[in-house]
């Protein structure tokens, strides 16, 4: 997705631009204008690579609504608290990774919860900081594979728990009074284990496997927030 790397170059040098701008008002500003709860709603979330996990992507290209995002700041560093979920419903064919001409209809299910900390540069103002999260992410995927060549019908359950690590840049402007926009730009390094279950309707034999996954990619996500 080359139009993502464009947008967090752009997203950069706005933020630059503003930090000049806030400088000077950081040092005026008394401390009692200071907000420290804040809790935002991911409206946008980009992905620049989409590995696939056996049946879907391990990061969707685009989502939308997906997640929740809490932050207490003290000074100029913030504790940060996050959770999403999505919900998809596939239908692959397996015809370049199966003699057997396979296809199936596949539902995804993918819980991510996690905390993190941020620092800004300016003391009464996040308008650039560096932030890391570190979430526990869990997929579960549920669905049946047919055959065409062998008429065979494979039932499977694919669980996959593991850990996303998350650097990157951000950058939170006032929209109006206590409302904030707030864009985040990171690197995302994923690790974890998969366990697979097919059961064979023809066969009746069920087998089992387990593999290691290491996946990453860049990100884009975009909030709306509260804070008070």
């Amino acid at each position: 997705m080359k139009h993502l790397y464009f947008i967090a170059i752009a997203l950069c040098t706005i933020v630059y631009t503003k930090a000049q701008n806030f400088n000077e008002e950081d040092s005026i500003n008394s401390d009692q204008n200071i907000k420290q709860y804040e809790i935002g709603y991911s409206f946008l979330t980009m992905n620049s690579n989409n590995y696939v996990l056996f049946s879907a992507p391990n990061e969707l290209p685009v989502e939308f609504l997906n997640g929740v995002l809490f932050r207490y700041k003290i000074n100029k560093l913030s504790f940060r608290s996050s959770a999403s979920f999505y919900l998809k419903n596939t239908r692959r064919e397996y015809s370049s990774v199966s003699m057997d001409l396979s296809y199936g209809d596949v539902q995804t299910k993918v819980y991510k919860i996690g905390i993190g900390i941020q620092h800004s540069l300016y003391r009464k103002k996040d308008v650039i900081y560096p932030y890391a999260d570190l979430n526990y992410k869990r997929r579960f995927e549920t669905g049946v594979i047919s055959g065409v060549l062998s008429g065979d019908i494979n039932r499977f359950k694919t669980y996959v728990n593991g850990l996303d690590l998350v650097t990157g840049i951000g950058s939170k402007l006032k929209v109006y009074k206590n409302l904030c926009f707030s864009a985040e730009t990171g690197y995302n390094l994923y690790i974890a284990k998969r366990d697979n279950e097919t059961v064979s309707f023809l066969t009746n034999e069920i087998s089992y496997s387990k593999t290691n996954l290491i996946s990453n990619n860049f990100l884009l996500k975009i909030y709306l927030s509260l804070v008070f």
